[in-house]
């Protein structure tokens, strides 16, 4: 079971990790004759943001850890 004190940035990290699939599947599906080159930088960078929010959440965990 997870611990409480980290509720919070495993939900994030678990939210994150949903979006960033869901970003790839739609790059996937996306026909690359109708959408333009900016759209698909647009996706891989929010893609980029929700890895760094994973990050940023595991860093919280491990302070809140090493805190105790």
């Amino acid at each position: 079971m997870a611990d409480p004190n980290h509720a919070d940035s495993i939900a994030q990290i678990h939210s994150s990790e949903r979006e960033i699939d869901a970003l790839e599947n739609k790059i996937n599906e996306a026909d690359e004759s109708t959408t333009e080159p900016k759209y698909y930088a647009a996706m891989r960078r929010e893609q980029e943001q929700h890895r760094q929010q994973i990050l940023k959440s595991k860093s919280e965990i491990d302070q809140k850890k090493y805190a105790e």
